[in-house]
């Protein structure tokens, strides 16, 4: 028999939060992805559907892209498409940052996007999650199984698709609302205290 326990994820949004503005030149409103650079990131079709936002969402919506740099030569090809799109300007990397810089991108974000193409566990969409981030989100198996109902899904290969549901979420703030609540009341899902009360109650039952 199968038996299905979902991770937890750490509750950090009581941490403390150091403002990153100045330091990254972060404007009020903001579009995050956060997520180690690798190919699977699928960063590229994020780059290429903002990039075919009117000039008046560009200009109201920088694109902020978090995470390590595993793989110099995609890192350094994401940043040359963005020069093509010619939207340098609107586009701030973010390779290393400190934890309680991360979470004021995570309180503060109005949407936040995520395009992998491949997970066993997608625990940043768990931690989006847990902070009641408005998310768009891959369709590729598993992470409807994770975002459930709380998320709305796209094509991670088109980007007509993402770029459809960005235009038609970012500007209406009674979705965006009631996606921040859905996302929040998803999270308690992923919950440590139920990771390990399920694990016990398996135990019992199969002893």
């Amino acid at each position: 028999n199968i038996h299905v326990i979902n991770n937890g994820v750490n509750n950090t949004n009581n941490d403390s939060t150091i403002s990153p503005i100045d330091s990254y030149s972060i404007e009020s409103n903001f579009i995050l992805y956060v997520s180690s650079f690798f190919h699977y990131k699928n960063f590229e079709i994020l780059i290429k559907s903002y990039g075919i936002l009117s000039k008046k969402m560009i200009n109201n919506y920088q694109l902020v892209l978090i995470g390590r740099v595993h793989d110099e030569s995609y890192y350094k090809d994401l940043k040359v498409l963005v020069r093509k799109l010619n939207i340098e300007d609107r586009v701030v990397f973010i390779p290393e940052i400190k934890r309680e810089e991360l979470v004021y991108f995570y309180k503060n974000t109005t949407l936040f996007i995520f395009p992998s193409l491949i997970e066993n566990c997608p625990n940043i969409l768990l931690e989006a999650l847990s902070f009641g981030c408005p998310i768009l989100c891959s369709s590729a198996k598993p992470m409807p199984e994770f975002g459930g109902s709380a998320v709305s899904y796209f094509n991670p290969h088109s980007v007509s698709s993402l770029h459809r549901i960005m235009v038609s979420t970012i500007n209406n703030q009674n979705i965006l609302s009631k996606m921040k609540n859905m996302s929040l009341n998803r999270s308690k899902v992923y919950s440590w205290n139920l990771f390990t009360k399920s694990v016990v109650d398996l135990i019992k039952e199969v002893s």
